[in-house]
């Protein structure tokens, strides 16, 4: 099937919320992870620095597309996995923020 990738905007409509009850599954609970209550990563999906710190698109376990957020890296978060999969994938992406600091993965 060939389906062309650019839409003209007079096909597009505005999202409406379902109104049948029960439709939208809640999300998922956090886990607890050293006595913090963590969420589940799903995949890291891009980054940009910002404020001269590097932050990456997160999307979580269960959730809808539209809840991505951009996230710093640190020791406690349990996304290190996804970032260091997602630098393998993606090696040209920089791995330290501007100037030389290696603020946010300094652990890896």
């Amino acid at each position: 099937m060939k389906i062309h990738l650019v839409f003209h905007v007079s096909l597009l409509e505005h999202y409406h919320a379902s109104t049948i009850p029960r439709r939208i599954c809640e999300p998922p609970p956090p886990i607890a992870i050293d006595g913090e209550q963590k969420y589940e990563v799903k995949d890291v999906f891009n980054l940009q620095i910002s404020n001269d710190r590097l932050q990456y698109l997160i999307h979580w376990c269960a959730y809808d597309v539209s809840e991505r957020i951009w996230e710093l890296v640190n020791h406690s978060t349990n996304v290190v996995k996804k970032v260091k999969d997602f630098h393998q994938q993606y090696p040209s992406k920089p791995m330290a923020a501007p100037h030389g600091t290696r603020r946010d993965l300094s652990f890896f």
